[in-house]
């Protein structure tokens, strides 16, 4: 089992440490309260899942409902884009869906549109990783939502990951796509679904 409650931005501790200091300092209660409040939102947003490799499989690299399911040909080959919506409440740390290697990374800004539907957030801030299986190319897009405005990667170009390693993480609300080629799926639309479900078999 992989990638265990792990608090993966330690950044996020900052604001909770000072204030605490502060509450030493001044024995003010905002403070103590402020520090408590931010630590737990901390733990709640950055928070990781438990994954559960599954040989043989492609698994879900995101924690969330399935908005769409779309079919779309590229360089002649159907393929197949999920798109999974992260509320507030979900886990944010995305994780690889199969052992790979990581052959592209593509960034782009954009604004900081709603992403709850699937026509929403087309020119969101959103990172694109081509991962390589075989001479298979699994994309995963990372889209940054109208609260979440900071997506962070935790691999790079050319790095060869294990099913189940921590792949980077997107604050509060926001959306993950995967495109992979046409295979039968175990999920559907409107499908509630966690870090590591079987998405389809290889």
């Amino acid at each position: 089992m992989r990638g265990n409650y792990i608090l993966y931005n330690p950044r996020l501790l900052i604001i909770p440490v000072v204030t605490f200091v502060l509450f030493v300092v001044t024995r003010n209660v905002n403070w103590i309260l402020i520090s408590m409040i931010t630590l737990l939102s901390g733990v709640c947003f950055c928070r990781g899942a438990c994954f559960n490799p599954e040989p043989g499989t492609l698994q879900s690299p995101a924690s969330g409902e399935i908005l769409d399911i779309k079919t779309i040909m590229v360089d002649q080959k159907e393929r197949t884009t999920i798109m999974i919506y992260l509320s507030l409440l979900d886990v944010h740390v995305q994780y690889c869906p199969l052992d790979c290697t990581v052959k592209s990374m593509l960034y782009r800004k954009g604004v900081f549109d709603f992403v709850f539907e699937n026509d929403k957030g087309l020119n969101n801030e959103k990172l694109t990783t081509t991962l390589m299986y075989g001479d298979e190319e699994i994309v995963i897009c990372q889209v940054a939502g109208k609260i979440a405005k900071t997506i962070v990667s935790f691999v790079h170009e050319n790095d060869t990951l294990k099913r189940g390693d921590p792949m980077g993480q997107i604050l509060l609300g926001s959306r993950v796509t995967i495109q992979f080629n046409t295979r039968p799926l175990n999920v559907k639309k409107g499908d509630i679904i966690s870090v590591g479900s079987v998405l389809c078999t290889l």
